[in-house]
């Protein structure tokens, strides 16, 4: 997904010219026209199609910011210890980048969290793989 992405940028610019909107309709029908070929059983398992076509609607500038993508692709990544912040409870304790947090409350497509060590708040995506310590 990165190569296709940077890829789109390097033909939106050179079709359209540098001036254009980093993620904006040239660049969004450049992806669209890389990875339309590429949709078939032959490339990719059939869950990864599902989520494909679904993000191809429209093409947002990160993958991860596509919640259904974000899943698949992680169907097919080895297993880790780590689990997606959406699953954790309220006041469950965790650790991000060698910081240690609670979760506070679910915010949409993002969750309140408070760092344990300095006690800020932070909004974190939810879909970020943390390492679960325990349920407060």
């Amino acid at each position: 997904m990165v190569y296709l992405h940077e890829v789109a940028h390097c033909v939106a610019n050179i079709k359209y010219g540098t001036k254009i909107k980093p993620h904006g309709p040239q660049w969004r029908q450049e992806m669209k026209a890389l990875l339309t070929p590429l949709m078939n059983l032959d490339i990719f398992p059939e869950d990864m199609l599902v989520a494909l076509r679904s993000y191809l609607k429209a093409p947002k500038a990160a993958s991860c910011s596509h919640p259904h993508l974000t899943r698949a692709l992680r169907q097919h990544d080895p297993p880790t210890e780590k689990v997606p912040l959406e699953q954790l409870p309220v006041n469950s304790e965790f650790m991000l980048n060698s910081r240690k947090y609670r979760l506070i409350r679910r915010i949409r497509t993002r969750v309140k969290c408070l760092e344990t060590g300095t006690n800020r708040t932070w909004l974190i995506p939810k879909l970020v793989l943390v390492a679960h310590l325990r349920h407060s």
